[in-house]
């Protein structure tokens, strides 16, 4: 399935009319059309979940729990937050009243990821649409149906026809699509796509959003609720396969509590079941490639301690311990099932290794002294990070999200979203009655120093003296010429 020039044309055309309507849709009003949208979610729930598990071969929870549940949750906090998010502000600056509005920007274009199809693609179209926008929306070739949900449910909920189109492709589709000069491009996907993207839209002066890759570490202290922790990591090293961008990848383990903890965590592996827990990869033709890391991490001293069920169909969940930093699978970002731990002597030591990477999305920190643990977690490079908790912080429509580093830069989610897809305009009201003002023209030859003197006074510099009364006068005077 591809959309061919022609038609991406077409739709950019037909998205801008969309936009032309939307734009005169009050705030008020959108939020309201939120509730329609989320009544739709919720009637087609079951189908939605059947092409996500169609379309990736999740497990049938991960998509109403990963997916779906979090996209409602973004949805009624735009209905109870949009007003707030865009509300303009007001202030006085020597006398003049200064505004700030946010007006939507136009038709954005958003690509969307397969490995949280309807998340990582409603999530920023509704960003989108809360600030007034239109949208082309491109999900993955993986998940070209999950992709036409969206629209469709945009259309049955009544927004205005072509409020949100799919387009459908690989790389080609997208450089034709940004050549369209929409107003906001937000692009989720790797570092390496991400780059191209960045570079097509600097060149085109269109502001992007660009969430990458990520290689997530997690410090857990001595102190930490090692049940908890464990259970934690295990979820997150392993849910969806271990194919989502802030999986828990990197787990550095105080060494005093490592043996400890590490048997929580095998025990808690060892209850993860093929077919019920996980499924096959979406991409299996990655699994040599894979395979090949955890190789060059075994040849240089790391050791497999747990290795899931064997299919030659998926690749089961992999615990390497003894990962250090020359490996690959250290830097390299899996996009699966793989699990490093290393032991730390000092949290010195624990933020070092954390920071010792190319990437910066999402981190945590794991102990019961909250104090300590927010200490660590401010030393530490990445855009999202969770004390004693790891996928909330991330998936919260009230936080922004976003990376540091080879992980992107900007951020949508909450208010960071909605004005991403807006225009932020200035306006500053003057009342004066003068028929000019000081710094206008003509220039008059003596007019440098008494501005100069006028400055000095202001800064307290000067003080009030007879020359510089002489030159507040003079000024004074250019006002009402």
């Amino acid at each position: 399935m591809k959309t061919g020039s022609r038609e991406i044309i077409k739709k950019f055309e037909n998205a801008g009319k969309a936009f032309d309507i939307l734009k005169t849709i009050s705030v008020t009003k959108r939020a309201a059309m939120f509730k329609k949208l989320r009544q739709e979610i919720i009637d087609n729930l079951d189908n939605i979940v059947s092409v996500i598990c169609k379309e990736t071969g999740k497990v049938k929870i991960e998509p109403l729990s990963s997916d779906v549940f979090p996209s409602l949750g973004t949805l009624n906090y735009f209905m109870e937050n949009l007003e707030e998010n865009l509300k303009e502000k007001t202030f006085k600056s020597d006398g003049d009243t200064c505004k700030v509005k946010y007006k939507p920007a136009g038709a954005a274009f958003i690509i969307a990821p397969w490995n949280f199809p309807f998340l990582l693609a409603f999530v920023p179209v509704l960003n989108a649409v809360a600030a007034g926008c239109s949208v082309i929306l491109k999900p993955s070739e993986i998940t070209p149906k999950t992709g036409k949900i969206i629209e469709d449910l945009f259309r049955k909920a009544g927004f205005p026809r072509h409020t949100v189109q799919c387009v459908y492709g690989g790389a080609d589709v997208v450089q034709t699509a940004i050549r369209q000069k929409p107003a906001r491009v937000l692009f989720t996907g790797s570092t390496k796509a991400g780059k191209e993207i960045g570079k097509l839209c600097g060149e085109l002066l269109i502001p992007a959003v660009l969430e990458l890759g990520g290689k997530a570490p997690v410090i857990i202290c001595a102190d930490a609720d090692l049940q908890r922790t464990a259970n934690a990591v295990a979820y997150g090293a392993f849910i969806n396969n271990g194919q989502i961008c802030v999986a828990m990848s990197r787990v550095f383990v105080d060494a005093k509590i490592k043996e400890k903890f590490v048997k929580f965590l095998l025990k808690n592996a060892a209850n993860i079941k093929l077919g019920r827990d996980y499924g096959k990869l979406a991409q299996p033709e990655r699994i040599p490639y894979l395979k090949a890391l955890i190789d060059d991490a075994v040849r240089k001293g790391a050791k497999i301690i747990f290795k899931g069920e064997k299919s030659e169909e998926f690749l089961s969940p992999v615990i390497l311990d003894g990962v250090t930093p020359e490996m690959r699978i250290f830097r390299e970002e899996c996009f699966a099932p793989v699990l490093c731990l290393k032991s730390f002597t000092s949290e010195k030591e624990a933020v070092a290794l954390a920071n010792d990477s190319c990437y910066g999305l999402a981190a945590s920190v794991w102990s019961k002294d909250l104090n300590k643990a927010e200490k660590i977690a401010d030393l530490l490079n990445a855009g999202s990070i969770g004390v004693n908790e790891w996928i909330k912080g991330v998936a919260d429509p009230g936080l922004p999200f976003g990376g540091m580093k080879d992980s992107g830069y900007g951020r949508y989610h909450c208010e960071e979203g909605v004005r991403f897809f807006s225009g932020k305009i200035s306006y500053l009201i003057s009342e004066s009655k003068n028929t000019s003002e000081v710094n206008w023209l003509p220039y008059e030859p003596e007019m440098y120093e008494d501005f100069k003197t006028v400055i000095m006074l202001l800064l307290g510099v000067k003080k009030m003296s007879s020359k510089v009364s002489k030159s507040l006068s003079k000024l004074e005077h250019r006002m009402k010429r």
